[in-house]
């Protein structure tokens, strides 16, 4: 692996993602982003990997965590929104839902200031409350309206702003207001935009709304599988495909778009990851720090989709696939020895990577858990440290999910498992708590985080589409 000071002293002016070496493969020669992918077909009685000697070192106990800050990558805009936000959030009561729907979609001439902060109040509303019932019957109309706000920021220079606010906005109705006919209504348009706009920011921002789209939208299995096609292309050109070549930001939001949606699917055949693990193995030489961390992310989700519970595979409908939560209590106890896998109700269904190429893989990780390039500042070695660690972890043992310790309970003797949980709700109010024990829920945690920020425990406890999205267990009323 190439070393990360020299790679980073290497990077442009503007920080971008460093160009690495020609590709053997040619992007333009890759199937078209709606050729299907073989998941329907039947399982592949695979060669199982080698397990290799190296093992990677027992993690150390702690405490559970509170943590809702789980990733560095927010789909926020920053420190520009929150003076604005604060004073919304004190303005907000006594104004309906679509009464800000329309300040923002009406034909009203308004000054560009006053365009923003209708934006940012409807966001700020949608993302904090749930408004579903003032939406239902309403979702075309409302997403076509902002869909033009968007197309109107995209096509004015001076228009960020009000084009990212109208993506988050439209990101907020999707998990408001899931119907069947958004994905249909608004994946040209968000396509479109994703190519076309001179901001990385509204890039990003439309990559996120994409995957919420797709998600929640009311595509289909070959339509999400296309989409994550649409996605890998952009990882695998660096942002070239979209743009926005070298463009950090760009290619980490299209890496975790790619790993929330494939929570949705179900990987069959080793040909169904291969390529995308070649993309993801390349993207793991990034100087970006974010791209690192989301690429290793994806792989750990790879690995962990490649066992499942035997009693999903008696499952006739596999259209649209949902990981099954209800093994997740016995998962942390099972061992990394694939046969006692099967004994405890797993089985391998694909091989993530080639056997012959496992120990590089290992070897680059490790690297990674490990790094002590001058190069890099405390907080992002601290944060390549914590993540590739799990990473590593993960990859050896795959129903392992993030934040795992094998220390063993003094009271039961076994291993503590996996000890991050997000506590949500506040004193007074309703609660509960998410145990982020397999790598399927930190995705899509993550990619709730990215659009509600402050409104996640909200709509994590009262909104019914994003309450299914993700278990929650109700600790108090």
């Amino acid at each position: 692996m190439h070393d990360l000071r020299r790679r980073a002293l290497e990077r442009g002016e503007a920080g971008k993602t460093l160009s690495r070496k020609q590709r053997t493969r040619v992007t333009s020669g890759l199937a078209p982003a709606s050729a299907p992918s073989s998941l329907n077909a039947s399982l592949n009685n695979s060669r199982a990997a080698s397990r290799t000697n190296s093992r990677p070192p027992s993690r150390h106990d702690s405490d559970d965590e509170d943590d809702t800050g789980l990733s560095d990558s927010t789909f926020s805009l920053g420190s520009l929104d929150a003076a604005l936000e604060e004073d919304i959030a004190t303005t907000t009561g006594g104004v309906g839902l679509m009464e800000r729907v329309e300040a923002v979609i009406g034909k009203d001439k308004k000054a560009k200031e006053a365009r923003e902060r209708d934006l940012a109040a409807l966001a700020y509303v949608l993302t904090h409350s749930v408004g579903t019932a003032e939406l239902e019957g309403r979702e075309l109309t409302v997403v076509r309206g902002l869909l033009k706000v968007v197309g109107r920021g995209t096509e004015d220079d001076e228009g960020e702003r009000e084009a990212v606010l109208g993506l988050r906005a439209l990101a907020a109705v999707f998990l408001t207001s899931p119907t069947e006919s958004l994905f249909a209504a608004t994946v040209s348009p968000l396509k479109r935009t994703i190519v076309d706009a001179l901001s990385n920011t509204i890039k990003t921002a439309g990559l996120h709304a994409l995957g919420l789209a797709a998600y929640y939208g009311g595509a289909g299995e070959p339509e999400i599988v296309s989409t994550m096609r649409f996605l890998l292309d952009i990882i695998q050109s660096d942002g070239g495909s979209v743009e926005a070549t070298d463009e950090g930001e760009v290619v980490v939001a299209a890496l975790e778009e790619w790993g929330f949606l494939a929570t949705r699917v179900r990987f069959s055949e080793d040909e169904d990851v291969e390529e995308a693990m070649d993309a993801f193995i390349d993207q793991l030489e990034s100087s970006d720090a974010s791209v690192q961390v989301a690429t290793g992310e994806n792989i750990a989700l790879v690995f962990e989709k490649s066992r499942i519970a035997t009693d999903e595979l008696d499952s006739d409908d596999e259209s649209d696939y949902e990981p099954d939560d209800a093994a997740d209590e016995d998962a942390d106890d099972i061992d990394s020895e694939e046969e006692d896998e099967e004994e405890k109700g797993y089985r391998k269904i694909y091989t993530p990577i080639a056997p012959h190429t496992m120990p590089s893989l290992e070897s680059t990780l490790s690297d990674l858990a490990t790094t002590s390039a001058r190069s890099l500042n405390a907080a992002t070695r601290r944060r390549l440290h914590s993540s590739f660690t799990d990473i590593l972890h993960s990859v050896s043992y795959p129903t392992h999910g993030p934040r795992y310790s094998t220390a063993l309970d003094h009271n039961t003797g076994r291993e503590l498992g996996s000890r991050l949980v997000v506590r949500l709700g506040g004193p007074g109010k309703s609660g509960g708590e998410v145990r982020v024990n397999k790598w399927w829920k930190l995705h899509r945690l993550q990619a709730l985080r990215r659009v509600l920020q402050g409104g996640l425990s909200t709509h994590l406890l009262e909104n019914e589409s994003v309450f299914q999205t993700i278990p929650v267990l109700i600790t108090r009323k």
